[in-house]
């Protein structure tokens, strides 16, 4: 059985909350369900994550499968993640602006994403959406790559870490409009998927 590891972010900017925590539905910063899928929720900030990354990786996962919130319209699968932070006047959650720096130094400028057959995994789950849904709504589309922003630099710190591994990385952004059981079946349908393949491929490559 596949080992899957979910990752979100707590609210930041003074919200009440962050739809990418509302998926998984974690109040505490890790756990594993009773599905037997691992939780792993992150600030909103530029940390080094020494401690969580080391705890992600101890899980040997199969697939990490990342989130986070987004002002789009669309869920947007990131093709690639770039060694650039560029927070364009906009604080962390620790008052921190960071701009035109790596998220590594003398590492590559960027690293595309791992999962498998990302096509193929969207017209997957879009196929799906339209059936339950009865009409088109709001299908998963290919995005190129995460901002610059702290979803950018996390999942940049994940593809660096599980470089040459096992575990295969990717990362949606869910718009913050969005309904929270749509999105939440949206990412489900993700991951049955990623349970049944067996292509080993990667688009992105």
């Amino acid at each position: 059985m596949s080992r899957i590891l979910l990752t979100a972010f707590e609210p930041f900017r003074g919200r009440k909350g962050n739809i990418s925590r509302k998926n998984i539905g974690l109040e505490v910063s890790k756990r594993i369900d009773e599905k037997g899928i691992a939780k792993l929720l992150f600030p909103v900030v530029f940390d080094d994550f020494r401690s969580e990354i080391e705890y992600a990786k101890s899980l040997a996962p199969d697939y990490v499968l990342m989130l986070g919130e987004s002002g789009r319209y669309s869920p947007e699968l990131e093709k690639k993640a770039k060694n650039l932070i560029r927070c364009e006047g906009s604080p962390d959650d620790h008052g921190r602006i960071i701009d035109n720096a790596p998220v590594i130094k003398r590492a590559p400028a960027y690293y595309l994403a791992t999962l498998p057959s990302y096509e193929k995994m969207i017209k997957m789950v879009n196929k799906e959406i339209i059936k339950y849904a009865g009409r088109k709504g709001h299908e998963i589309i290919k995005s190129d790559d995460a901002g610059e922003y702290v979803c950018n630099f996390l999942f940049y710190k994940f593809l660096h870490e599980f470089r040459g591994s096992k575990a295969k990385v990717g990362f949606l952004h869910i718009p913050y409009s969005m309904d929270v059981n749509e999105s939440t079946d949206i990412i489900y349908l993700m991951l049955d998927y990623l349970k049944n393949d067996n292509s080993g491929g990667n688009e992105n490559e």
